[in-house]
């Protein structure tokens, strides 16, 4: 299982690859931008916001891909 940090990490890259705003995801959520911010860090497990990533396209990559 990979840990939180490096999965919040890949959430952002992806966020980032899509042009995509930590305001849009906080918007879309109906959560704070810093609880997105905390999430990307590792620091929240906020599985709605995970959910956005996942319903954008993000795809969780395994533990040998990594």
């Amino acid at each position: 299982m990979q840990s939180l940090s490096l999965i919040g990490k890949e959430c952002k890259n992806f966020r980032l690859s899509l042009g995509i705003l930590q305001s849009e995801v906080a918007r879309d959520t109906g959560y704070s931008i810093e609880n997105v911010s905390k999430f990307e860090n590792g620091n929240n497990n906020n599985l709605k916001i995970f959910l956005w990533y996942i319903q954008k396209g993000f795809k969780l990559r395994s533990e040998e891909n990594v």
